[in-house]
């Protein structure tokens, strides 16, 4: 059994990612690419490839970048952001943080991130890990250190991927929910390409449900009052 890890690698990035994800597209070796192991990895938790080959969301995902190649940091975005499910809580617990942390960032409205902002958060997160009924039993026995380990490195992880965003939502050092998203973010998903049925039904539904509109727009960071 995989330990339960809620890290996210500051060194996994969208650039390097995204120059191993073409590579194994068209079959040619990235060991060039800085980490590139573990930036294999990230794309194999976000269930892009398998083996040495794209899996059906990694195929669909290269179909609409070769069509509009800035739709890859807002991609990447949503499934880091959706990967994690309550079926199997304690598999890709690095999503179910992302999540958190972009939550944070986008009930905030509009802050400043920087240490101040980060070293706090890094706390609050841990004490929502620890009230998290689905981790319970399992932090205990499933982490490395029998407790919640985080740092502002995992936080710088998340940011990497929101800085990628088109439009962008970080804007030197500050937060701002963007105002629109790519419209691929409500499509894509409920063509299928993602496994995720919580996801799929968030993004169906969002015109009509109220809870799962806040998931969608935090989701694409955006503005609640431009949907619906």
């Amino acid at each position: 059994m995989a330990p339960l890890s809620f890290h996210i690698r500051h060194e996994v990035t969208p650039d390097r990612c995204s120059e191993v994800f073409a590579a194994i597209a068209e079959g040619h070796p990235y060991q060039h690419v800085l980490q590139s192991a573990r930036q294999e990895t990230r794309l194999r938790q976000l269930g892009l490839i398998t083996a040495q080959e794209l899996s059906a969301e990694g195929q669909a995902l290269v179909r609409l970048c070769r069509q509009k190649p800035a739709l890859w940091g807002d991609l990447l975005h949503y499934l880091h952001y959706t990967r994690w499910t309550s079926c199997d809580p304690t598999v890709h617990g690095f999503s179910w943080l992302y999540r958190q942390f972009t939550n944070l960032l986008w009930q905030s409205t509009q802050t400043l991130v920087n240490d101040t902002f980060l070293k706090p958060t890094v706390g609050a997160l841990i004490g929502i890990v620890e009230a998290e009924p689905a981790f319970t039993n399992a932090i205990g026995k499933q982490t490395r250190a029998g407790a919640v380990s985080l740092s502002t490195s995992s936080l710088v992880g998340t940011l990497n991927w929101l800085a990628a965003l088109q439009p962008p939502m970080l804007t030197e050092h500050s937060f701002v929910r963007r105002f629109f998203c790519a419209p691929e973010l409500t499509y894509w998903p409920s063509a299928g390409s993602l496994r995720s049925v919580e996801a799929r039904l968030a993004l169906i539904c969002c015109f009509h449900l109220s809870g799962e509109r806040r998931f969608v727009c935090s989701a694409c960071s955006i503005l609640q009052r431009w949907i619906g």
